[in-house]
């Protein structure tokens, strides 16, 4: 399959997505021994919610399948005799609904192919990992209660009546003086989402790399006089981090200003100190001041214990963390990637630390996020009453076969969603990766040539 991707948000903290696995999603679902199963009832109010969602909201999305929503297939998963998941197959591409409402709405998509239960080419360990999705979905459905807030996308099709602001209930004519009773609300329409994209300025004002100019002050390759090792990601990381909280706090105040090459160890020294030597640093290749940028990278490189090499240089993050702290009277620490907290930092206008590792085993690599892009979804939902008033009276007008064609009780509920994505400083003299942007997300493919997807991490 071709464009696939994984919406498999951690479920109540209880979930994750292996990256590794996101490849493989094209194969079909076989999350047990036991046999799907189709049940023969009357919808569920389930399936009429991932129904509407699909005929009502997706015609306003733009992706592929949501241009053939109207043509579609739902078909039930049933795990340890409990429906836990709905499979959608359209004319092109498919969709896994959650039978949750506590839970993402959509869980697993493709944009093309169709999605066969009974594909026996499924890897092993994809079929492993999709066993251990189900069993924490049907644990979710077992618990005593079945309270908790309506989760994401299901508030576009779905509503609970203790989420109701009762003040805003519209309410017809014939059933003037009552409210609703007992029963459930059901969507009748929703309006074609409205979507905005909000773009943050860069944070960060330098485009350094780790070939010429910015290397100059590193050591030689081995065994050449003109060919310097490449300057290292973490040191020109580092580097323009330093030279980011310079303009933003002020700390460090001072650096070095000047590189001694000693031949007999193939190193340089570094020695002055100025406040004023960080304004002639050039931003990018092509201004002046290269010189200056590049005492600062290799100061940083040595300094951090950077081990050099013709093609990659490497240092620990843990010498960073220490250099940094020094440096600047910083208290950094390395935390696990938290997405809100990185948002929250690029909004009130801090750039962010990063590092991740390739899930390629091409290694790791160190840069800086420094831009947000906020994409913002409006529309507005209208539900009608199914059930009873508050003196038990069901007052909604009914056709002969029994539908409901009048109700007596409507509401409206404004939805919002927020998404962002990230755009980053990769250390690589301003490549065209520095405009692209890449969700916020575990389950997101940081593909820069490499896929930085594994073991995300940040500087907090």
């Amino acid at each position: 399959m071709k464009k696939l991707f994984c919406l498999l948000i951690p479920i109540l903290g209880l979930l994750s997505c292996s990256n590794e696995l996101q490849e493989t999603l094209h194969m079909a679902i076989a999350m047990s021994n036991e046999s799907i199963s189709f049940p023969t009832t009357e919808k569920t109010k389930i399936e009429t919610d991932i129904s509407n969602y699909i005929t009502k909201i997706k015609p306003g999305n733009t992706s592929t399948f949501s241009k053939a929503s109207n043509n579609y297939s739902l078909t039930p998963y049933i795990y340890k005799g409990d429906t836990i998941m709905y499979i959608a197959n359209y004319t092109s591409g498919w969709e896994l609904y959650s039978a949750d409402q506590r839970t993402p709405l959509i869980m697993a998509s493709s944009e093309t192919g169709s999605f066969d239960m009974n594909d026996n080419t499924m890897a092993p360990a994809f079929k492993s990992y999709l066993n251990s999705v189900a069993e924490e979905l049907y644990q979710i459905k077992q618990m005593d209660t079945t309270e908790g807030e309506t989760y994401g996308l299901w508030k576009t099709v779905s509503i609970q009546n203790d989420e109701v602001d009762q003040q805003m209930i519209e309410v017809a004519p014939r059933a003037a003086g009552t409210q609703p009773g007992s029963g459930y609300w059901v969507l009748l329409s929703t309006t074609t989402p409205v979507t905005s994209t909000n773009t943050s300025n860069r944070l960060t004002s330098t485009r350094w790399g780790q070939g010429y100019p910015w290397n100059v002050y590193v050591p030689f390759v081995q065994g050449s006089a003109t060919q310097h090792c490449v300057a290292g990601c973490a040191p020109v990381a580092t580097a323009q981090y330093l030279y980011y909280l310079h303009y933003k706090n002020n700390k460090p105040a001072n650096t070095v200003t000047s590189a001694t090459y000693q031949a007999s160890s193939n190193t340089y020294n570094y020695a002055g100190s100025s406040s004023s030597i960080w304004d002639q640093m050039a931003k990018t290749s092509s201004n002046t001041g290269t010189n200056h940028a590049a005492t600062l990278i290799g100061y940083v490189g040595k300094s951090i214990s950077t081990k050099y090499g013709s093609s990659s240089s490497d240092a620990f993050i843990s010498d960073v963390i220490k250099f940094i702290n020094n440096v600047g009277n910083y208290n950094y620490k390395l935390n696990a990637m938290d997405y809100s907290y990185v948002t929250k930092e690029l909004i009130a206008g801090r750039a962010v630390y990063a590092r991740s590792d390739d899930s390629n085993s091409d290694g790791g690599h160190q840069f800086i996020i420094d831009r947000y892009r906020a994409t913002t979804t409006s529309s507005t939902s209208t539900f009608g009453w199914v059930g009873t008033d508050n003196y038990g009276q069901d007052t909604n007008e009914y056709d002969e076969n029994g539908n409901v064609i009048g109700h007596s009780f409507f509401y409206d509920r404004e939805n919002r969603t927020v998404s962002y994505a990230y755009s980053m400083n990769w250390g690589w003299s301003g490549s065209n990766y520095d405009n692209t942007y890449f969700t916020a997300s575990d389950n997101s493919d940081w593909h820069v040539d490499y896929h930085f997807n594994t073991n995300r991490q940040f500087l907090k």
